[in-house]
């Protein structure tokens, strides 16, 4: 696969356009409260934003993800997928998100990283 590195400036786009579109699409399914919880979870499990760390490290956000949700992490991952395909009018599929971040290998982890470059790189969203 063609990686074309990411410049520090549209990696900041990126988190930023993730993090924005995952407290949407959480706090309008669960509440915000679940969201703010969800976070600070995150934030002290990761020692760090746990946006940055789905983008360096997504097997790791993932394996948090599982701890919060146990058996429903599946679903939490399709309502963020489904939320950001009715958002951004896209197709992806939740099924191949989660296995590209579940498995452990350099090659998932930049496939996940250009998805979320596709998703939410600034060529295609207008930087506010």
């Amino acid at each position: 696969m063609n990686f074309i590195p990411v410049k520090e400036e549209e990696r900041v786009v990126i988190l930023n356009k993730l993090r924005e579109t995952f407290r949407e699409v959480i706090a309008s399914s669960m509440g915000s409260s679940v969201c703010e919880v969800v976070e600070f979870y995150f934030r002290t499990n990761l020692g760090k934003d746990p946006y940055e760390e789905l983008w360096d490290n997504p097997q790791a956000f993932f394996n948090i993800l599982q701890r919060v949700f146990g058996s429903g992490t599946e679903i939490f991952v399709r309502l963020l997928v489904d939320g950001i395909n009715r958002k951004y009018g896209l197709r992806y599929d939740a099924e191949a998100l989660i296995k590209l971040m579940g498995d452990k290998n350099e090659e998932s982890k930049t496939r996940f990283r250009e998805i979320l470059r596709r998703i939410f790189g600034s060529r295609n969203l207008e930087v506010k």
